[in-house]
């Protein structure tokens, strides 16, 4: 589980090993994030409501690295993104989703691995709240 923290005056998010994630600028704020189940294969979709929206993730092995597309019922936000550690899926509030998506290493700062996704890397959405 994530924690929300203000130690720096400015708020923002811890995850479990003490890294800091995302970055909160007004003072007492609170943002949430919520994770995504995927499995360790290296070919997938799943379809999570966020929003009430429909949030489609599929993520799939190419030439050695993870790659995603989102669709946000059913139009496409991002295609063939390049999966990296705490970096933002999305990006762009233009697109339409008003928080966005990051693969997190529990255990350190490694790009996702198929063979451990649920597990030591886990997909997660961050409410941007």
């Amino acid at each position: 589980m994530y924690r929300h923290c203000h130690s720096d005056g400015g708020g923002g998010l811890v995850r479990p090993d003490g890294r800091a994630f995302g970055q909160c600028f007004e003072i007492g704020c609170l943002k949430m994030i919520y994770e995504i189940p995927l499995k360790p294969v290296p070919s997938q979709q799943t379809t999570v409501s966020i929003g009430g929206r429909d949030i489609t993730v599929a993520v799939r092995l190419r030439l050695g690295r993870l790659y995603a597309d989102v669709k946000a019922d059913g139009e496409y936000l991002i295609q063939n993104r390049v999966c990296l550690d705490g970096v933002p899926l999305v990006n762009e509030v233009w697109r339409g989703l008003p928080g966005d998506l990051y693969f997190i290493d529990k255990q350190g700062t490694d790009d996702p691995q198929w063979q451990e996704l649920g597990g030591r890397f886990i997909l997660v959405y961050h409410d941007g709240h």
